[in-house]
């Protein structure tokens, strides 16, 4: 039984295969037969083919107008969610479904909105970005989702502002008046907005207003990152530390979306330091690490688009417990960086601090007396076993 169940998935996705060959050569009618009969055939447990099953049916909605048509490729694509619930690729075909079937699946929209959102925070596989894009072409291509965006309770907006990418919250338009109002009424909103990417972004470009500058300015210094440490199978902590933003936003931002891990490299795979360690410990001098490509101290790209950034200021001294920036030479920083064990002012001038331990300096202490080899690296390895980005509550 086993062998004749994978013999018809295997037939089934053979099918799935032809059906969007055929799809790209523009032969939908074709497509959908193929669909349809492989279906009847083989059995809807297919997922591939039930979500082509989806499309073709939304896509006849789209050439014919057809109420049966919608009905259809909702029902498939609720199939489709059924086999696999943890993906968002249904729901966002029943979102681009919905916004085309015209208002009176406005509810309807918002409810896939809704679970689109939550399946693409669980969504860790590169095709991540694919389905973000997707959104944000939703939201682009259609201007009447604003509407229902803007108008879902407020934990729905928090999960939408956490997750969609910036361009798609700069499609919708939101004014810094309505931003203001947000921030006022539920400081958790916006915190997932400052989260997601700064506010300028969402604005759709630069912000001209000196007011909302100010606004934006005193968001950003609140926001904090932190970091889970393990020695070996040991856990030991979490360091919560604060940043510098009014100083140092380049540095701030690299470190902040390095915590966040949303940063695609050349292979479009999500990078950043949680997975990664410390690689170099010098007792009474600094704990280093960041490097999340080689873990030895040789590699590391910041987020922008040349793998480094300038020095951008050296006013802040460093002293125990402060957050700096490696680098080899001037205007060379990436994404390793170091603690300070104890004031070290040789130091000053030629690295950027951009950051001081807020919480957990004990947690550094400690990490600080690990056992290390000749290299400085320790002989069991300390990982950063999950980092993100807190924020404080005072407005």
């Amino acid at each position: 039984k086993r062998k004749n169940k994978t013999n018809m998935s295997n037939k089934a996705a053979v099918a799935a295969k032809k059906a969007r060959r055929l799809l790209k050569g523009n032969a939908e009618e074709e497509a959908r037969q193929v669909v349809l009969d492989a279906i009847h055939q083989y059995g809807d447990e297919c997922f591939e083919l039930v979500l082509l099953a989806g499309k073709l049916s939304f896509m006849a909605f789209k050439a014919s107008g057809a109420e049966s048509d919608v009905t259809a490729a909702e029902d498939w694509y609720v199939r489709a969610c059924s086999l696999v619930p943890e993906s968002p690729h249904p729901w966002l075909g029943m979102c681009e479904l919905f916004s085309a079937a015209g208002p009176d699946k406005t509810a309807a929209l918002c409810t896939a909105l809704r679970r689109a959102v939550d399946a693409l925070t669980r969504e860790r596989s590169p095709r991540a970005a694919h389905y973000r894009k997707r959104l944000d072409e939703l939201l682009a291509a259609h201007p009447e989702l604003k509407c229902p965006l803007l108008e879902m309770p407020n934990d729905v907006l928090h999960c939408i502002l956490l997750h969609l990418p910036a361009p798609a919250l700069g499609a919708m338009a939101i004014s810094s008046h309505r931003l203001s109002a947000l921030m006022s009424s539920s400081p958790a909103l916006w915190e997932a907005l400052v989260q997601r990417d700064h506010p300028h972004a969402v604005l759709g470009g630069e912000v001209e207003d000196e007011e909302w500058k100010e606004v934006y300015m005193q968001v950003s210094v609140r926001a904090h990152c932190f970091m889970d440490f393990s020695h070996g199978s040991k856990a030991l902590g979490r360091v919560v530390i604060k940043l510098y933003w009014e100083d140092t936003p380049l540095a701030c931002e690299n470190f902040r979306r390095l915590c966040i891990g949303d940063v695609l490299d050349s292979r479009k795979k999500c990078v950043g330091y949680q997975g990664s360690g410390i690689h170099r410990i010098i007792p009474d001098f600094v704990i280093q690490g960041g490097d999340y490509e080689k873990g030895n101290g040789s590699g590391g790209r910041a987020i922008y688009p040349s793998g480094t950034f300038k020095d951008e200021s050296f006013e802040n001294a460093h002293n125990n417990g402060s957050l700096s920036m490696a680098n080899k030479g001037p205007n060379t920083n990436g994404s390793q960086f170091f603690i300070c064990l104890g004031s070290q002012p040789k130091l000053d001038g030629k690295h950027v601090v951009f950051g001081r331990v807020l919480e957990g300096m004990e947690v550094v202490n400690e990490i600080a007396g690990v056992k290390c080899a000749k290299s400085e690296k320790p002989k069991t390895p300390v990982s950063i076993e999950r980092c993100g980005v807190i924020y404080v509550h005072e407005w």
